[in-house]
């Protein structure tokens, strides 16, 4: 007879209520060499809880956390880019127009 499979546990940085990806440390504190206790928030569900990590899971953590951060750094970039080509579309036509005077500036 074959044993059940284990249920395959979602990563530490997963939301355990709501499985969310976006899952946010809140504090860390160094229990011992090889574990890390960490206080967990969730943006989406806003469930709130502590966990204990190995330092493996506390260094994949911090990888995600990293990688999260370089997207919203990627996204605001991107933003601020297409604002400011929209002012200067804005600005350009403006000219054009001849709706630009010196009092302007």
């Amino acid at each position: 007879m074959q044993e059940p499979a284990k249920k395959q546990q979602a990563p530490a940085y997963h939301c355990r209520s709501c499985t969310s990806p976006l899952l946010q440390p809140t504090e860390w504190e160094h229990i011992d060499e090889q574990h890390w206790e960490v206080s967990m928030r969730c943006p989406e569900c806003h469930d709130a809880y502590a966990v204990v990590l190995e330092q493996e899971e506390v260094n994949e953590f911090s990888y995600h956390l990293e990688h999260g951060f370089q997207c919203l750094l990627e996204a605001v970039d991107q933003l601020d880019q297409e604002a400011f080509e929209t002012e200067c579309e804005t600005f350009i036509a403006a000219v054009w127009a001849d709706g630009v005077y010196p009092m302007d500036f």
